[in-house]
């Protein structure tokens, strides 16, 4: 007697569909991390040491320090910042291709969404595509595997021999 597919449902079905945990669904959001975190880095440091700054208003005694203040935020704000945001960008995405650190794929993936960035218009798209792939069911067991295995492959290449010259 066979099964009616439609009242009875599927045992052997797998839990996880292989289009889920599919690398290539993993990687390429990852090098797609890694392309715009470089090219943020590249706006970084062209507005830090290429572009010519705004000429400056004649400060008045009263206004001098505020200005000065504000010239020093401004400068962290639009150079060293966005430069580590889009370095912990390049990280994630490593991670992301690697499948190695899933925390850290996660932390580069959010902040691509950070307003900071200075290709946001890319980034943010990309960032919550990052965030949507490794939150699918079956990623975070991929990355653990992943992880033990390199773990494994590392600790079979060590060599327990004393040091002799």
């Amino acid at each position: 007697m066979s099964q009616d597919p439609w009242t009875e449902p599927l045992v052997d079905a797998p839990l996880v569909s292989r289009r889920t945990t599919d690398p290539i669904n993993i990687v390429v959001p990852g090098v797609l991390l890694m392309l715009v975190s470089v090219l943020g880095a590249g706006i970084c440091i062209f507005s830090m040491y290429v572009a010519e700054p705004a000429p400056r208003r004649a400060a008045t005694p009263a206004n001098q320090s505020g200005q000065a203040l504000g010239h020093a935020i401004g400068g962290v704000l639009t150079g060293p910042l966005p430069l580590a945001l889009n370095g912990m960008m390049f990280v994630g995405g490593i991670a992301m291709v690697r499948r190695e650190v899933w925390g850290m794929a996660i932390a580069g993936s959010v902040v691509a969404i950070f307003p900071c960035t200075s290709v946001l218009c890319v980034s943010l798209p990309i960032g919550a595509w990052c965030i949507y792939v490794l939150n699918k069911p079956g990623v975070h067991q991929m990355f653990a595997k992943t992880t033990a295995a390199t773990k494994q492959a590392g600790a079979a290449e060590c060599v327990d021999e004393p040091y002799s010259r």
